[in-house]
């Protein structure tokens, strides 16, 4: 279920609460030796959907007033058939994903 706003340091976004399944997903991937581990992998992990993102004081500004307007939304239930597995590049702007293997769920 899709929960509250939250916040990460340059990133606004949404809680997902599974009942610890994303985090049973990321606590197997932790034994494949070729994935780097993060500090906010198992057991640290928030699963979440990323909405926005800022770089400086001002553009948090204008996120946050429009946010203001968003405080009440509540969110519906989301069903995932799927997840796909990528190699993330950081070091630009935004992230370039490149899919290594999608998933099925069931």
């Amino acid at each position: 279920m899709l929960s509250k706003l939250n916040i990460f340091s340059e990133v606004v976004l949404i809680e997902v609460h599974d009942e610890g399944k994303i985090g049973e997903l990321n606590k197997g991937l932790q034994a494949i030796p070729e994935i780097k581990k993060m500090r906010f992998d198992y057991p640290n992990l928030l699963p979440h959907i990323s909405i926005a993102q800022f770089q400086n004081n001002q553009e948090f500004a204008r996120l946050i007033s429009y946010l203001e307007e968003l405080r009440e939304t509540e969110f519906e239930e989301l069903t995932v058939s799927y997840v796909e597995l990528v190699n993330a590049h950081l070091s630009g702007k935004y992230p370039i994903l490149k899919t290594i293997h999608a998933f099925r769920l069931r």
